[in-house]
């Protein structure tokens, strides 16, 4: 297999696939690569209001899991509770606690309605100059490429590749700044086929 794309995103999690969405919406050809084909049962997820604009969007099908109207907070003996309906200028009343698992798999299912390919394989090696990403499935090229995991991918040369560091809101690509590559900041890549 050898598949070419606008963007290769290493991690099919809710962060790649929801990047994936949005780069696909905009008429990029997206491959995600995730190593896991079915994700593994792993502690719930506790979502917050303002991830129901993302959810909305990307058409997110959130049946199933548990309503969470607030939160308590507790210190020393005491507890405080927080209503997200009384919160200052609420859009969103209510969030979700998720199953990962379950989430996951939807998440890629929003990618795969999105036009995005997933390709389940591990990143064995890197040729920048050739911008290719060779996986456990075959090679894969792209005009720019970005991780979108809170873990490096497998391969150390695919690590410094893509000069891995945690995905944080200060660091993700973003919708508005969708290219984020190996040596480049969000804000300088402002084409699909701009970073490398």
């Amino acid at each position: 297999m050898s598949t070419a794309s606008d963007y290769v995103i290493v991690g099919a999690g809710p962060t790649g696939c929801a990047l994936g969405f949005y780069l696909a919406r905009r008429g990029a050809t997206v491959t995600l690569v995730e190593s896991v084909e079915r994700p593994e049962s792993v502690v719930g997820e506790s979502m917050l209001p303002g991830s129901t604009l993302v959810f909305d969007e990307c058409g997110l099908d959130l049946s199933g899991f548990m309503v969470k109207r607030g939160a308590v907070f507790c210190r020393d003996g005491a507890a405080v509770r927080f209503d997200f309906a009384e919160a200052e200028a609420c859009r969103y009343p209510h969030a979700w606690q998720v199953q990962r698992e379950v989430f996951d798999l939807r998440w890629r299912d929003v990618a795969r309605r999105a036009g995005c390919a997933i390709v389940y394989a591990d990143a064995t090696a890197v040729d920048v100059a050739a911008r290719r990403l060779d996986t456990s499935a075959g090679p894969l090229t792209a005009a720019s490429a970005t991780p979108a995991s809170r873990t490096p991918p497998s391969a150390p040369a695919a690590r410094a590749w893509f000069n891995w560091r945690p995905t944080s809101p200060a660091t993700s690509p973003s919708a508005a700044s969708p290219a984020a590559g190996s040596g480049s900041s969000p804000s300088a890549a402002a084409s699909p086929r701009s970073a490398w």
